[in-house]
């Protein structure tokens, strides 16, 4: 082959081969773009101010030598089971230093409760498309006008102010005497990591409690609140009873969690809890009795919610600690555990009920009421809800405070397949047009050069 086309092969291999890289340098840079000399993003500081009862702000300070910092969204998820990640548009003006803020609403309808503990992440885009992300950060929200304090046993930490370090060991001392017969009762393995937000009173605790009806707002008719979504529940005064109550909400929602799950009914949760304070039906027995006398004991199909009114309110919560108490006690520890993984297999509380004990729920509950001094309740009638149990349940999907974003892969996470290729594809079909065009050219230079040796 003549030097002339030798030198146009090599030319045209040295450039092809070029493009072959510049593709996979596409593939390999972030965001897909062709990484280039220029610096990218960095961090200079980060710090978060909390408007407790409003809103945790984020502030972050940014930098690039090269090129202008153009977009910032915060991205943020609460931990616990199932939450989901959400992100906003960073607040500030593009250039080379910027200043970045950026809120969490915890307050009304976004509410949050305290102890809620935020993974919070920046994701900072320059002017030629590099994106980086920082470090994901920890904040727990609390309120910073109070000197927090906090002691753990085991999977259990209580956060606490104003209150004696001996009455918060009191409170974990319960709750380990309890949490062998709550773990049967559940059916729980391994107690997960569970967090107490305690507070010296419960019109300390109100303001920072979820929103009730103004009613029991003014009465203070809770005492503490469970939010299993977060891993925590907030209490006000350390009662021991209390503590222990609200613990054993945690570990219920623990076992009845799955996307098939029949959700599991007040009376149950709430029964659960009541009999675990003491491990006994005792405490609950005059309550019940009074209430049996005057012919006030509530039907269990209607006590799947907990009621609105204070003297039902009154007989709700005795009646269910008693009546789960006399299943506990009746049929044994695991059969109420064998109960709760029925709901979270799916199955309907009256189906659920019958293969744990059984017995149907109906009958079981007229033995109850006998043993109390009660009149059987005559059969229920089927509403006409195509021949559904009354006793079902009502759903109570929970409320999601944000959007929810597009997903985003973790930084050091590989691009997919499909992405992969997008990005290559482009790079490809260049490198292909450029080596047939070469071939064609090469092959006319060639035949020319031919001819021209051959005259």
């Amino acid at each position: 082959m003549p030097h002339t086309v030798r030198s146009l092969a090599r030319n045209f291999l040295t450039f092809a081969a070029a493009l072959l890289t510049g593709a996979l340098l596409a593939v390999a840079a972030p965001g897909g773009a062709v990484a280039d000399s220029h610096s990218a993003s960095r961090v200079t500081q980060q710090s978060h101010t909390i408007d407790f009862g409003q809103q945790i702000t984020v502030t972050l300070q940014a930098e690039n030598d090269d090129a202008d910092i153009v977009d910032i969204r915060a991205f943020y998820r609460p931990r616990g089971p199932g939450n989901i990640q959400s992100y906003s548009y960073a607040d500030f003006t593009p250039g080379r230093a910027v200043t970045a803020s950026s809120s969490i609403s915890t307050g009304g309808a976004n509410y949050f409760p305290p102890g809620t503990e935020f993974e919070v992440y920046f994701e900072i885009t320059d002017s030629t498309g590099m994106s980086i992300q920082t470090e994901p950060q920890v904040i727990e929200y609390l309120d910073p006008g109070i000197d927090w304090k906090r002691q753990a046993d085991g999977p259990l930490t209580v956060v606490y102010y104003n209150i004696s370090d001996g009455e918060i060991e009191g409170l974990l001392d319960a709750a380990q005497e309890q949490l062998p017969a709550m773990a049967r009762m559940t059916g729980v393995e391994e107690i997960p990591d569970f967090k107490a937000v305690v507070f010296p009173s419960v019109q300390a605790a109100t303001p920072s409690f979820p929103p009730v009806s103004q009613t029991a707002t003014d009465n203070h008719f809770f005492a503490g609140f469970a939010m299993a979504r977060y891993g925590l529940f907030v209490q006000g005064e350390p009662s021991q009873s209390t503590f222990v109550h609200e613990l054993s909400h945690l570990l219920v929602a623990s076992v009845v969690r799955s996307t098939l799950a029949t959700q599991a009914p007040s009376w149950l949760d709430e029964g659960l809890a009541v009999y675990s304070e003491t491990g006994s039906r005792q405490p609950t027995e005059s309550s019940v009795a009074s209430a049996a006398a005057e012919n006030r004991l509530l039907p269990l199909r209607n006590m799947n919610r907990i009621p609105g009114q204070r003297d039902q309110i009154a007989v709700f919560y005795p009646q269910s600690g008693n009546f789960v108490g006399y299943l506990v006690e009746q049929f044994g520890e695991e059969s109420m555990g064998a109960m709760l993984q029925n709901l979270n297999a799916g199955q309907r509380l009256d189906d659920a009920f019958a293969e744990a004990f059984g017995e149907s729920m109906a009958d079981v509950e007229n033995e109850w009421r006998t043993s109390v001094g009660a009149q059987p309740l005559p059969a229920s009638t089927p509403t006409a809800n195509n021949g559904e149990s009354t006793s079902e349940p009502d759903a109570t999907p929970q409320t999601q405070p944000t959007a929810t974003p597009p997903a985003q892969p973790p930084a050091d996470q590989p691009p997919t397949p499909s992405a992969t290729i997008s990005r290559l594809l482009p790079w490809a079909i260049a490198a292909v047009a450029v080596i047939v065009v070469g071939t064609v050219i090469l092959i006319r230079r060639w035949r020319r050069t031919r001819v021209g040796t051959d005259a």
